[in-house]
């Protein structure tokens, strides 16, 4: 995989949230049961943090929020733009 496959865009449109938090912060985040999908985000971007939460049987996310690196994703999806009833929202 590479960054200039539209696969993650796939993935994101099924798994993904975007989140704004007060004062502005976004997060970009994708989760998943297993590890893999989320690691795929993270070695092929080359950023973003790899999490594991312990709640409703324990699930990994792969989320960005510094500036740089959603602005990264941000001309990804420009990219790769997502088709589905998701991109209204």
């Amino acid at each position: 995989m590479t960054p200039n496959h539209g696969w993650f865009r796939g993935m994101f449109d099924a798994d993904g949230t975007v989140t704004l938090k007060e004062g502005g912060q976004i997060t970009i985040s994708v989760t998943q049961k297993y590890k893999e999908i989320p690691l795929n985000y993270k070695d092929t971007f080359n950023f973003g943090n790899l999490y594991f939460d312990k709640s409703q049987n324990g699930y990994w996310s792969w989320a960005v929020s510094s500036v740089s690196d959603v602005s990264n994703i941000i001309n990804y999806f420009k990219y790769y733009p997502v088709y589905s009833y998701r991109r209204q929202k």
